[in-house]
């Protein structure tokens, strides 16, 4: 056996750019299983941090304004640590500002410290810090010690001036005024246990026992929100709980079974082919005494020598391509502001799972070349009998392609027939490779766009709240006479009450229920209705058959609807306030002339994709709900004078662009995560058509020195490879097409989506593209270095 694994060694040195070929494969498969693991636990570090930064480290939160409730957490021996804060909107003459309030430590926890330009923070209720701009928007001259008294009589001491402060919870407010919480009012108390685990669950439902056992507590079923994404990042997920942060590792044991299932089809391909090339040199072992255990071990060996080299470089050079890629991350100006970094860790766990699971998937992949090289017979492996064995009339072709096809393309057809089960290795191994690269690039749009919708990322600069549709015109010729350029768009939302016909829902539904109308401006409702093959009608509703969350378990319902057209409706109610009393106004369903089903895409802006929504235009809309508030929103460059000039008419507008520009960086991170996966990928499957082809074109040289010898030119023998290389290509793409829109179609269901399924065709012909490239130049390459030997030693077909 000492003998075996020397003259293994011996033929890894001699054979070196296959036994390198080899370990590149071994080694991007590693980079590719280390990369998801780095990535995940470098990425949940970070968002561990980003959460306890906007969010907060907190694991529940009551909001209430009982002291019973304050001595019950004060007493309680669970509880680790927990602060107070709460909203308050003053108003001072015709302007209003938010203040946020709060006790020492919600204070440390939040960093407001960073935010005093002078003075100190509050330390009572009766103190507060404001920002210079509101004083100088309200020609207030004031400074640290004087008093400021608002329209519902508080007064308050100026102890400080600050900057404005954006709230990341899930308020999102801009604070332009704190103060100290006075706890006699409704507050907002965060509460973080000692026991992080699901411990927490029981102990919020004793919780809840003891209020709801409260003499003051009237409520039947008293409510503690989590906070749900520092849960989930600890891994303690609600239950029920069936999207979100749950379904990110649900993808991440799909991508590492894909990646396993993958790296042991290309290892076996890669030590198929090394084993292949050393048929003779092992035949000639078994002529002098070598046993098939002996040669089973050798190839064992060799895959055990290549494993301890690729897999070390393997995991350094992951470490490496994500560290270079993490230090552009951490120079996006969203980290920088909140001080916050991403660092490339691992868990030693995942690590040891890594090496050990490379080290199975070679030897899987090592299991089928081992026991065919122990059972070949000598004389098979010496004279390389069992290479290509094809019959004479696979060779043959039919009289349709004999007579229509030239010389060189029937020349192709039968090289490739020739080639026999070698074909079929490298059309399934092209397969592989387009499969794995389309799936994956499937995969990572779909989770960007999931991502991106939960971002918040929006496509405008300026928004204008609290716009009557009555005066939504005077708002418009604002803008179009405004000095500055701008697109604008208009939308609107209404909650209804509807009389329905249940047996268009797919799940059991009362009578009446609840849904939203919707306007967009006529011009998007136009181009929607087009899209859809829908004649415009200012009478039409739109709608689309969404998933629907039901209920307090977030139940996912799919196809809500069995059919749709305008019977599906038959009464519409809309509650309003008259002389404070909640009545119901009935709507004329005679101007619902039809509803129609479409598809919807994100660019449309449709607000709560997850409700029964019903889109119409903003004619109809005004035409039934006259008095209800619009939002617009604009798009422009100069946003911040723009903004100033809406402000100035007495317009509720914000600039959208500073938040909005964080969640596109937080947006850029995450697709840095996503394409350079993927772009491992892709070094992956070239890697793996380069092998292939490679291997192909040095087997071959004896066949190519016999073309050579009876005429065939250069060129001739280029055009002859190209045509094979288009055979190769189009089967393969043919035959992965439908497992590619297989797998796109199940990754598509994995993630929350409201978008149509679509193939992502363009990443199809990419990968089709690429694939012929690759094989084209191999070719070529090959057969230059062939032009350089000579032909007759070549026929001689030496050891």
């Amino acid at each position: 056996m000492k003998i075996t694994n020397t003259l293994t060694l011996r033929y890894l040195k001699a054979n070196k750019k296959r036994s390198l070929l080899t370990m590149l494969c071994i080694m991007v498969s590693v980079i590719m299983m280390s990369s998801v693991g780095i990535a995940f636990s470098s990425g949940k570090a970070y968002y561990k941090s980003y959460i306890e930064k906007t969010i907060g480290d907190y694991h529940y939160r009551i909001v209430d304004n009982r002291q019973q409730i304050i001595d019950l957490i004060k007493d309680d021996s669970q509880v680790d640590e927990y602060y107070f804060s709460c909203t308050t909107q003053l108003d001072y003459q015709d302007s209003q500002l938010y203040m946020k309030s709060g006790d020492s430590l919600y204070f440390q926890k939040k960093g407001l410290y960073d935010y005093i330009i002078d003075g100190r923070l509050p330390v009572n209720k009766n103190e507060i810090v404001i920002t210079p701009e509101f004083l100088k928007m309200n020609h207030i001259d004031k400074k640290i010690g004087d008093q400021i008294t608002f329209d519902n009589q508080q007064t308050y001491t100026i102890v400080g001036f600050m900057n404005s402060y954006q709230s990341q919870d899930f308020m999102g407010n801009i604070y332009q005024a704190f103060s100290y919480i006075d706890l006699t009012q409704d507050y907002t108390m965060y509460i973080k246990d000692k026991d992080v685990s699901k411990n927490i669950f029981q102990h919020v439902q004793n919780l809840k026992e003891k209020i709801q056992n409260m003499e003051s507590t009237t409520s039947s079923k008293y409510y503690i929100p989590y906070n749900s994404s520092y849960l989930a990042v600890q891994n303690i997920f609600e239950e029920g709980l069936t999207a979100g942060y749950t379904d990110v590792y649900h993808m991440i044991y799909i991508m590492i079974g894909i990646i396993s299932f993958v790296s042991v089809m290309i290892i076996y391909q890669a030590f198929h082919l090394s084993t292949t090339d050393r048929i003779q040199y092992l035949g000639m072992l078994s002529s002098v005494g070598a046993t098939p255990k002996q040669k089973k071990c050798s190839v064992y060996f060799e895959g055990f020598i290549l494993s301890i080299i690729a897999i070390p470089f393997g995991i350094l050079c992951s470490f490496i391509g994500l560290n270079i890629a993490f230090s552009f991350a951490n120079q996006m100006k969203i980290l920088k502001d909140l001080n916050l970094s991403i660092h490339t860790q691992i868990s030693p766990l995942y690590l040891c799972l890594v090496i050990i699971g490379s080290f199975l998937i070679t030897f899987i992949a090592l299991y089928i070349p081992a026991r065919r090289i122990s059972k070949i017979s000598v004389m098979d492996a010496l004279t390389k009998s069992d290479e290509v064995k094809v019959k004479k009339k696979r060779l043959q072709l039919n009289r349709f392609l004999s007579k229509f096809l030239n010389v060189s393309w029937q020349l192709s057809i039968k090289n490739y027939k020739r080639q026999g089960i070698k074909s079929r290795v490298i059309i399934i191994s092209l397969m592989l490779s387009m499969i794995i690269f389309v799936s994956m690039t499937s995969f990572g749009k779909n989770f960007i766009n999931t991502v991106k919708k939960e971002s918040g990322i929006h496509d405008y600069d300026i928004s204008v709240s609290d716009v009557k549709m009555k005066n939504r015109q005077d708002v418009i010729d604002i803008l179009n006479n405004s000095q500055y350029d701008n697109d604008y768009y208009l939308r609107g939302l209404e909650f209804v009450n509807v009389d329905i016909d249940p047996d268009y829902l797919t799940y059991e539904s009362p009578k009446t229920i609840g849904i939203y109308i919707q306007c967009i401006d006529n011009q998007r409702f136009n181009q929607l209705c087009e899209d859809n093959g829908i004649q415009p009608s200012n009478d039409l509703a739109l709608t689309y058959n969404q998933s629907l969350i039901l209920g307090e378990n977030e139940t996912e319902i799919s196809s809500v609807y069995k059919k749709m057209d305008r019977n599906f409706i038959q009464d519409i109610y809309i509650s309003y306030l008259d002389e404070k009393t909640e009545k119901e106004k009935k709507i004329d369903i005679q101007n619902f002339q039809d509803i129609q089903m479409i598809e919807t895409s994100d660019e449309y802006n449709i607000i709560n994709p997850y409700e029964l929504t019903f889109i119409v235009s903003t004619d109809y809309f005004e035409k039934e709900f006259g008095s209800t508030n619009i939002e617009i929103y604009i798009q422009t460059q100069q946003h911040e004078q723009l903004n100033q000039e809406l402000e100035s008419y007495g317009l509720s507008s914000y600039d959208e662009t500073s938040a909005n520009q964080e969640r596109i960086e937080f947006m850029t991170i995450v697709e840095i995560f996503v394409y350079g996966f993927i772009t491992i990928l892709l070094i992956f499957t070239l890697l793996n058509i380069l092998n292939m082809m490679s291997a192909s074109i040095e087997k071959r040289k004896k066949e190519f020195a016999m073309f050579m010898s009876i005429g065939m030119s250069v060129n001739d023998m280029k055009k002859m490879l190209w045509k094979e290389s288009s055979i190769y290509g189009i089967k393969s793409f043919v035959y992965s097409l439908p497992f590619c829109i297989i797998i796109e179609f199940l990754l598509y269901n994995l993630s929350f989506n409201t978008i149509p399924f679509r193939p992502s065709w363009i990443a199809y012909l990419i990968s089709f593209i690429v694939m012929m490239i690759v094989m084209i130049l191999t070719f070529k390459l090959g057969l230059n270095r062939f032009r350089k030997q000579n032909i007759i030693e070549t026929l001689k077909d030496d050891m």
